[in-house]
């Protein structure tokens, strides 16, 4: 009972080849002795999976259903583009990805209050309102460039009441110093 084929089951965003290519060296091993550490080991490399169960299909199939994590935004960064799962979770994206948001030097997409912000910025519906998100020296505090050139200056605590205070801040800007984009 050696395995000889190993069959990928469950994916819909990611191509079930680079999963194949990890497991590649256990063909011609034991179906029935399998350690499942043997497979974890290799898909632990893959970021984008949520779990996985495999079944021994006799005499000599590997069957290994994999569940995926769900992006929920892709945002650009100096690597490339990479999806994030809002929980700490981020991977590359596809190619031609459309990316919401550029992450700024320094501002590392895995990091969990960039992604906290990430998430509540999507909340409040600014999806295509930011250009990019910077950091500001501070762990919680960050800089927000929006597309019509404003520079906002936010802690990911208050998010909901720093956007009302900027709301109230802009009228009178636009009314008393048009000139002004930063706050």
């Amino acid at each position: 009972f050696t395995i000889r084929n190993i069959t990928i089951v469950g994916l819909v965003h990611h191509p079930a080849a680079p999963l194949l290519s990890a497991l590649q060296d256990i063909r011609g091993r034991s179906l029935l002795k399998l350690e499942p550490s043997a497979i974890s080991g290799r898909l632990r490399v893959f970021p984008w999976i949520r779990g996985f169960v495999c079944t021994r299909h006799l005499p000599n199939t590997l069957i290994v259903t994999v569940a995926e994590r769900k992006g929920i935004v892709a945002v650009g960064n100096p690597g490339g583009a990479v999806e994030l799962d809002g929980s700490g979770g981020c991977w590359k994206a596809a190619p031609g990805t459309t990316c919401a948001f550029e992450l700024g030097p320094g501002v590392e997409a895995a990091n969990g209050t960039v992604q906290k912000l990430v998430v509540r910025l999507l909340a409040l519906g600014f999806l295509r309102k930011i250009k990019t998100i910077e950091g500001s020296g501070s762990e919680r505090t960050f800089v927000l460039l929006t597309r019509n050139g404003w520079r906002l200056i936010v802690r990911v605590g208050d998010l909901s009441g720093e956007f009302e205070r900027y709301r109230e801040a802009r009228k009178w800007v636009e009314t008393h110093n048009p000139s002004t984009r930063t706050m």
